[in-house]
């Protein structure tokens, strides 16, 4: 495992393996960043294959619980910490604005672009054809 275990209790020896934090750091930024409570961000995540790529999960495994992020979010908050937290993400929002990343409430990219030369009167015609075949059925219906 990458990251460190001896953080856990029994060393991450003991029940389900950890999730590795930076998982769970990138689930509470998409909170963070989209407005949703964690039980949102574990639908969301789950659900969502660009957001299970950011975070890091293979598509067939599920995203850490919204208890998880209840807990690991509370201990990195611990003694009033919280605006330390809001700031880190905060932070992280204003570089990828700085690097030109546009936010909003959806963002769709389109990476596709496709040349093609296409006879377009040979299309037209094969488009009128079909129109003017009549459909024959069988007596059976197909």
């Amino acid at each position: 495992m990458p990251y460190r275990t001896g953080l856990y209790r029994g060393g991450g020896e003991y029940g389900r393996p950890p999730y590795d934090p930076a998982v769970i750091l990138k689930m509470l930024f998409v909170s963070y960043l989209y407005n949703l409570s964690e039980r949102q961000t574990e639908v969301y995540v789950n659900e969502s294959i660009p957001a299970k790529y950011f975070v890091g999960m293979a598509i067939d495994k599920p995203a850490p619980d919204h208890s998880t992020l209840t807990y690991f979010k509370k201990r990195m908050t611990q003694k009033n910490n919280l605006a330390v937290f809001e700031e880190m993400l905060a932070e992280i929002v204003q570089m990828a604005m700085e690097k030109g990343i546009q936010f909003g409430s959806l963002q769709i990219v389109d990476s596709v672009h496709s040349i093609a030369n296409v006879n377009t009167r040979k299309d037209d015609h094969r488009k009128k054809k079909k129109e003017k075949t009549p459909v024959t059925r069988t007596p059976n219906g197909e």
